[in-house]
């Protein structure tokens, strides 16, 4: 299971409204004239006249630059979904019926599989009377992992 990535969102919305400020000082207050545009800005002294091809060209500078951002952060999530990302244990057993407990939780018996594991190593242990235990530190990968076991009988004398 991923884990909560909420602060991507976050991020995302600070870069939009950096964006929207980025925009607003760069261009003020914006009023039509006919063919010109009249930019009203606090930061400049008196008024400037733009074309409306001029508004376009700082429009698509800041589109662009609002779209690397934006890739940038997807990149970002990427990675770190990446390292959130689950795997699936699927456990055999020659006898099959032996529990399984991974990381010390009992997910049931053999023939069985596991859903929703980290990535990373956990403690796995497959135990059946009459068999001695088997345990082991598996690392466990994004997708599919497979542990097939032979366990080994206990001797019993009468």
């Amino acid at each position: 299971m991923a884990k909560n990535n909420s602060w991507i969102v976050w991020l995302i919305a600070l870069i939009a409204v950096v964006a929207l400020i980025v925009a607003i000082i760069a261009f003020g207050k914006v009023s039509s004239t006919g063919e010109a545009i009249k930019i009203s800005s606090s930061t400049k002294k008196g008024n400037l006249v733009y074309t409306q091809q001029e508004i376009d060209n700082k429009l698509n500078v800041l589109s662009s630059a609002i779209y690397d951002l934006t890739d940038r952060v997807n990149k970002i999530s990427n990675i770190i979904n990446q390292t959130n990302q689950s795997g699936i244990l699927i456990v055999v057993s020659y006898p099959s019926g032996a529990n399984i407990s991974i990381d010390n939780i009992t997910k049931g018996l053999t023939n069985y599989n596991i859903s929703g594991l980290y990535t990373g190593n956990h403690q796995i242990k497959l135990s059946k009377v009459g068999y001695l235990d088997y345990s082991l530190v598996k690392y466990i990968s994004p997708g599919s992992n497979f542990l097939s076991v032979n366990l080994t009988r206990i001797n019993q004398t009468i």
